[in-house]
């Protein structure tokens, strides 16, 4: 968790807009989302409920053939004791579409008890903001879902 990675998503959405989880990982005690929600793309890292990093697009996605991509760059860190963090960023369609600091990452895992989901999130929802639509399916057409991890 404590590893530079990205996130490619490649969706559709469609005429209507679309909302929903793209991937989620963890739960309400800690883990990552990227999802649409107001028609902008949300990254959110949920620390362990202690912190809520959020990075989200300026503006609301284009209606076809979409890639987001969130890239997190990881800061240097004593393995096993700090929580060090990293800069973050979204791409809409190869742009720069919004960014932020993760201030704090996992050491190991978020929980041994969640699972890593595609299109919605099961389980306990690793975000407050869309806690209500459980599991907040996914309403475009997800693609491909590519985790690259440096």
């Amino acid at each position: 968790y404590q590893r530079s990675h990205k996130i490619t998503a490649n969706v559709v959405i469609p005429e209507q807009g679309a909302e929903g989880v793209i991937v989620a990982e963890g739960g309400g005690s800690g883990g990552y989302t990227l999802y649409v929600q107001g028609g902008k793309a949300h990254y959110e890292y949920n620390f362990f409920g202690k912190a809520i990093y959020r990075v989200s697009s300026a503006d609301k996605l284009p209606k076809g053939d979409v890639e987001i991509i969130f890239e997190y760059e990881q800061k240097p860190f004593k393995r096993f004791i700090d929580t060090t963090g990293g800069p973050a960023k979204l791409l809409v369609n190869g742009k720069e579409a919004g960014s932020g600091l993760v201030e704090n990452a996992v050491v190991g895992r978020f929980s041994a008890t969640e699972t890593l989901d595609i299109g919605m999130d099961l389980g306990a929802c690793v975000s407050r903001a869309y806690h209500d639509q459980a599991p907040f399916a996914f309403t475009g057409l997800i693609k491909e879902v590519v985790i690259d991890l440096k």
